[in-house]
């Protein structure tokens, strides 16, 4: 299943306090039992905003071919395109640590399907999991960030082969709350290294489409998230 994130040298297993993966989790069915992945793509311009007012807006973001581990739990990478950093009103382009094309962030993570609680019923949203995350934007800055980021997706109970997904926030904190498997409320939090001293929160503003794909045959399948 999935997608999204901002970087490159993304190491996974990031210690965080929602313990997500064991029973209690919603979980994506596929029709037919099979085993699936999604392609996502931006239908919004992504902006990655720190609490300093300091932010980068992209053009577009595509994913390959995502894959679950579990029913709630999976892998994604995701490559940022056309990103320009702004810090005081000076732009310059950022590229991701490591890759070769000017303006692209590459990263890649693990995600973990959790319950949202922000509207008046039980929510489902991705929760993805970053470890540290480099990039630069021409010298104008450098940020490091790590932690999790949460994403809602649109009708989780509805049978269909393309579901909606939002991240959202502002001035560098994320609007959304998850309940984790304990039951607990956590606030999600991304939380950056520029320079020597400073650590501004971020927020990911964004929206995609997941087209959910028969892993074998790469044909569309109908894909539903069950409550626990």
């Amino acid at each position: 299943m999935l997608v999204l994130g901002l970087c490159v040298v993304l190491v996974v297993g990031v210690v965080w306090v929602a313990g997500a993966s064991a029973a209690g989790l919603p979980t994506a069915l596929a029709a037919g039992g099979v085993k699936f992945g999604a392609d996502a793509t931006s239908i919004s311009a992504p902006v990655y905003e720190l609490s300093n007012g300091n932010k980068i807006e992209c053009t577009t973001s595509t994913t390959g071919t995502s894959e679950e581990e579990t029913g709630s739990t999976g892998y994604f990478h995701i490559k940022f395109v056309g990103c320009v950093g702004e810090v005081s009103g000076i732009k310059a382009k950022c590229t991701g640590l490591g890759d070769s094309t000017t303006g692209e962030v590459l990263t890649l993570g693990k995600y973990d399907l959790v319950y949202d609680t922000a509207g008046s019923e039980l929510g489902v949203a991705i929760l993805f999991l970053f470890g540290a995350t480099h990039l630069t934007c021409a010298g104008l800055f450098l940020n490091v960030f790590e932690g999790t980021l949460l994403c809602l997706i649109k009708e989780p109970y509805v049978e269909k082969v393309l579901h909606e997904m939002v991240c959202i926030g502002k001035e560098g904190k994320q609007e959304e709350t998850l309940i984790n498997d304990n039951g607990e409320t956590v606030s999600p939090s991304l939380i950056v290294t520029e320079g020597e001293n400073s650590k501004p929160s971020l927020d990911i503003k964004a929206k995609w489409l997941l087209l959910w794909l028969n892993l074998s045959t790469k044909e569309n399948v109908k894909v539903v998230v069950h409550m626990a």
